[in-house]
């Protein structure tokens, strides 16, 4: 492993800890909470289908019909749905994109942290206890 790129190693480090302080999360990616998960989960599949099908239609989502502008009513989810972008030909499973996204923000953070610490001159091992933290 050492001879990884750091930024690379640090990507390593940030998904096995995400993975460990998160568990199960990891191993259970399909299994959804009620409440908020699942709203944004729909939002997401939403999301999906309108930039696929019909964008003019995003924001005009089905929940609150025959109200226009719905998706307004609640928190912004379409910069955790563009995340999932690259993933979005191999399934259209909105439970498990999810689970990823969840995940996925505890690594990128962290690893977003790395490169602050990396760019205001900290050495490798605080830069990589920056992101950790």
């Amino acid at each position: 492993m050492s001879r990884l790129p750091a930024w690379l190693r640090a990507l390593v480090l940030y998904a096995g800890l995400t993975i460990v302080f998160t568990w199960p999360l990891a191993a259970r990616l399909h299994s959804m909470d009620a409440g908020d998960s699942a709203f944004f989960a729909w939002v997401m599949s939403w999301e999906r289908h309108a930039v696929l099908n019909h964008p003019t239609s995003l924001p005009h989502a089905p929940i609150f019909h025959p109200l226009r502008y719905a998706l307004g009513m609640d928190e912004p989810v379409l910069g955790t749905t563009v995340l999932l972008v690259p993933l979005w030909p191999f399934t259209a499973d909105a439970v498990w994109l999810y689970g990823v996204a969840r995940l996925l923000t505890f690594v990128l953070s962290a690893f977003t942290a790395y490169l602050l610490a990396k760019e205001l001159g900290c050495s490798e091992p605080a830069s990589l206890l920056a992101g950790a933290a």
